[in-house]
Parts: C-alpha cells; sequence; structure tokens
C-alpha cells in the first residue's frame, strides 16, 4: 500500500484548490493512505473529506510567536509526523513554513508542486510524467 503524505497548511481557498491531488492520488492508486498536514484554524474542513486518512494539525502561528515555550508542542508533532515512513510527500505550499515540516517528515521521495511564490530548496517539481504507475 502506497502511503502519501500532502503538506499544505493554509489559506482554506488554496487548500481547497488542493483537494484534486487526492482524487487524483485515489483514482491512480485506490488503496494507498493519505494524510494531510494542515493548519489547526482549517482543520475542520480536512477532518470532513471522505478519502483522507489522517489530518495531521498544527500551529505554526503559536509556534512562532515562542519556539521555546512551544517546544513540547513542536516536539510531539514532529514524533507523530515520524511515525509514517511516507512514499511520497507533496509540498503543495512551497514555501520556508512547510519546508520546515517536509524536513521533518520520513519520506522516500519529497515532491514540490510548483507554485507562483516559489520552489521549496529541499525538494524538485512534479508533474504527471513524473508521477506513473
Amino acid at each position: 500500500m502506497k502511503r502519501f503524505l500532502i503538506v499544505k497548511t493554509s489559506s482554506i481557498g488554496d487548500v481547497i484548490q488542493s483537494f484534486h491531488l487526492i482524487d487524483y492520488l485515489k483514482k491512480r492508486f485506490p488503496h494507498c493512505q493519505i494524510d494531510w498536514v494542515v493548519e489547526k484554524a482549517i482543520a475542520p474542513l480536512l477532518h470532513a473529506h471522505p478519502e483522507l486518512d489522517t489530518v495531521l494539525e498544527v500551529d505554526t502561528r503559536c509556534w512562532r510567536r515562542s519556539l521555546f515555550a512551544h517546544r513540547h508542542s513542536i516536539f510531539s508533532f514532529s514524533k507523530e509526523l515520524r511515525k509514517k515512513n511516507y512514499d511520497v510527500l507533496f509540498d503543495v505550499q512551497g514555501n520556508t513554513k512547510s519546508g520546515i515540516i517536509t524536513g521533518l517528515a520520513k519520506a522516500n521521495h519529497m515532491e514540490n508542486i510548483p507554485t507562483i511564490r516559489g520552489l521549496n530548496l529541499l525538494s524538485r517539481k512534479v508533474t504527471n510524467a513524473h508521477f506513473r504507475k
């Protein structure tokens, strides 16, 4: 069974637009596991999606206020994220915040979905041509 992790933490509209990735993966790999990392404020939207297996909630706004004060929360999230070894991690956000999260995860391949804002230097671009069976 293939395991996928999608990292798109914020912007409700962008998260909704990224739902097509879930549909695509489920069509290509019907028995795959799909997990998603998202900000706590948006998490209820993802919990309602029937095709997602796990929604991993982060509170990076809180973390940014005081890394030291929230170190236990950060450590717990990192530990939970590293429990699973993903086949492919999709960084849909492509910014520093998502780059840090992708750095915490264990994945065989890290793919970056190109965005207008820029590219995550820790991963590579992916198109449909890269993702054939």
